[in-house]
C-alpha cells in the first residue's frame, strides 16, 4: 500500500475526483431508475 496522506488540506488529483463522481452518478441513476419504476 503507498504512502497515506493525512493532510487536512490535501487536495484530490483529477482521477480521484473523477472517480468520485463516477461513482456518485451511478449512484443517482440507480435511486432514479427505482423512482421512476416506484411512480409509474
Amino acid at each position: 500500500m503507498g504512502k497515506v496522506n493525512m493532510d487536512p488540506d490535501a487536495k484530490l488529483s483529477f482521477i480521484e475526483r473523477f472517480a468520485y463522481g463516477i461513482g456518485d452518478y451511478a449512484g443517482n441513476l440507480a435511486y432514479s431508475a427505482i423512482s421512476a419504476f416506484l411512480l409509474c
